[in-house]
């Protein structure tokens, strides 16, 4: 008897699963793609070259001159050659800085992104009735009608114009 009770709740517990799953609406995106392709991304870009291209340029002139400055270099000045190394050292640790400086706005970019691509597939499932939406890369396979990547560029690029305002 218990057997029995407990199969048909199992069919029960099935059906209503399958059921439900017959209803689901599935979207699947290309996450890379968007990136490259939306605005979030060529603004990101064009406002970290704004922001470090003069220490860029400070850095390269430096090297330039360090460099200059070795093969000028005479054998058997010391003070020269100290001098050279001591600056050479400073450079190496400006370097490092501007390094540091560049990965830690790369890590808000992608922040950003992240952001603004999760709110956008929210919005975007929710217009358009859909009750899952995948990255591309986390499906080893999918039909390309579930494919919607391309509208997802138009969506982001909305909702961060949007966010710009």
């Amino acid at each position: 008897m218990f057997k029995t009770l407990a199969a048909a709740l199992c069919l029960l517990l099935l059906t209503a699963v399958f059921a439900g799953a017959a209803e689901m609406k599935i979207a699947v995106f290309n996450v890379q793609t968007v990136t490259e392709k939306s605005n979030v991304l060529k603004d990101a870009k064009s406002s970290m070259d704004k922001t470090f291209s003069t220490e860029k340029s400070q850095l390269e002139k430096q090297r330039q001159d360090l460099e200059r400055r070795a093969t000028g270099l005479k054998e058997g000045d010391k003070d020269a050659a100290a001098a050279l190394q001591k600056d050479q050292q400073a450079y190496s640790d400006r370097v490092g800085v501007y390094l540091r400086k560049i990965q830690a706005a790369e890590g808000q970019v992608r922040q950003q992104i992240e952001a603004t691509l999760t709110k956008a597939a929210g919005e975007y499932a929710k217009k358009h009735g859909y009750t899952l939406i995948l990255d591309a890369q986390s499906a080893p396979y999918f039909d390309s009608s579930y494919d919607v990547t391309n509208d997802m560029v138009v969506e982001v690029n909305r909702v961060w114009q949007e966010a710009k305002k």
